[in-house]
C-alpha cells in the first residue's frame, strides 16, 4: 500500500482454531533483493493476539502491516514467515 507517510505490507493472519491467543507468535518479513539474496528482515505485529471468547473455535483473521523502508526497486521477493519461538 503506498500512502502519503510510506509504503506499507499489509496482510492478514489466519490463526489455527483450537488456540485461544496469538500473542506468543511472531511474524518475519524478509526482504529478497533481485539475485535472490535477502538483504534485510524486520518483525511484524499483528492484532488482535487474544482472542474473544465467541470467536474461540473458528478459524480467526488478524491484520498485520509492516513499513517498507527499502526502494522498492531493489525488492525482489518478500517472505513473511509465522513462528511461535521468542526473538533474540
Amino acid at each position: 500500500t503506498c500512502e502519503e507517510t510510506g509504503v506499507f505490507l499489509d496482510g492478514v493472519v489466519s490463526k489455527n482454531p483450537r488456540d485461544d491467543s496469538t500473542a506468543g507468535t511472531h511474524l518475519d518479513v524478509t526482504f529478497y533483493g533481485r539475485s535472490g539474496s535477502p538483504f534485510a528482515e524486520q518483525v511484524a505485529d499483528f492484532t488482535p493476539q487474544e482472542i474473544p471468547a465467541r470467536f474461540r473455535g473458528v478459524g480467526g483473521r488478524a491484520r498485520y502491516r509492516v513499513r517498507v523502508d527499502h526502494p522498492l526497486t531493489a525488492i525482489g521477493r518478500i517472505e513473511v514467515r509465522a513462528h511461535e519461538s521468542a526473538h533474540p
